[in-house]
């Protein structure tokens, strides 16, 4: 009888997750803001200022590493960077990109005032069904560990360390969004190439082969541009490893994909990367674009928002 609850619980807890996720895909806001030093926006019902802003480069490189600023929410400091959040009344603010003199930051704001706490709710009824599961006696999932434990502990170890060891796997996009990128156009070797071609000649440096780890080259080398911090210690070839390093910081910082042709006065036409000084003469609208989609991407990365990715890859695709 016990039993039957605990599957209740845990099947009321999968529910309220769902519930959860359609809650805040109907009631969440979102906001972008764009702040210079001293400037405040009255759009929320708190103030927001920006404070101060500054860019932290590799040690001994000129390679950005990261970003992060200090807000004055409603008098409240708040510090931001790359991998870290603010909360304020049911707002979360996320450093999303800053502008080419270092003089103003992004800032995405997401309020979700019911889905996060449903979501969460779910999280908690289903750790007590788990639990639950794991105490009742004779329920199926106690069976089937005490087969397991009796039968093939050796399997039930390599079961439990392959576990940890995919934990600790570094992040990357899914197969068709990095087959998506690897299809748009770099400046490369001095001729204009899939990236995927790129991709492959950077990753056999690093590696020895076109792959990792079961990965392909395109969502290795996507996953060093949006997830590095993730893969800053996964080795590579021990010769020349420190040649190979900063190769791999290249990509990460976006410095060596050059992808965003753009058209002189007089016709011809230079690859910029988005970390490139762009020319002065380069129009607002353009200047955004090719300043901001690679933090916007690096931001849908950060959510798991793959369809917006690909929405945002068909976009680049068209500008070139």
């Amino acid at each position: 009888m016990l039993y039957k609850w605990v599957k209740y619980v845990v099947h009321a807890a999968l529910a309220l997750i769902v519930a959860g996720a359609v809650t805040t895909w109907i009631t969440s806001e979102k906001y972008s803001l764009t702040l210079s030093a001293g400037e405040t926006d009255t759009t929320l019902p708190f103030g927001v200022s920006l404070k101060s802003f500054g860019v932290v480069c590799y040690s001994g490189t000129s390679t950005p590493a990261g970003y992060e600023c200090t807000l004055d929410l409603g008098g409240e400091e708040a510090k931001l960077s790359m991998n870290h959040v603010a909360l304020k009344d049911g707002y979360r603010f996320f450093l999303s990109g800053y502008d080419e003199y270092g003089d103003g930051v992004v800032i995405t704001v997401s309020h979700d005032p019911w889905g996060t706490g449903i979501v969460y709710a779910g999280y908690v009824l289903l750790l007590i069904g788990l639990i639950g599961l794991f105490a009742v006696k004779n329920s199926h999932f106690r069976r089937a560990v005490a087969a397991v434990a009796k039968t093939a502990p050796v399997a039930a170890l390599l079961l439990f360390s392959g576990l940890q060891a995919s934990a600790a796997e570094p992040k990357y996009l899914p197969r068709a969004q990095a087959d998506e990128m690897g299809r748009l156009c770099v400046y490369y070797n001095g001729r204009i190439a899939p990236m995927q071609t790129m991709a492959r000649d950077y990753v056999m440096k690093a590696y020895g082969k076109p792959r990792y780890n079961g990965l392909t080259a395109e969502q290795v080398f996507t996953g060093w541009m949006l997830f590095y911090d993730s893969w800053k210690d996964v080795p590579v070839k021990a010769k020349g490893r420190t040649e190979r390093e900063m190769a791999v910081l290249s990509v990460a910082s976006g410095k060596a994909v050059k992808m965003f042709p753009i058209s002189a006065p007089d016709g011809s036409v230079e690859w910029y990367s988005s970390g490139d000084r762009l020319p002065v003469y380069v129009s607002d609208e353009e200047w955004n674009f090719v300043r901001k989609v690679g933090m916007l991407i690096g931001e849908y990365a950060f959510e798991r928002d793959y369809q917006a990715i690909s929405g945002v890859t068909s976009k680049i695709a068209r500008y070139q």
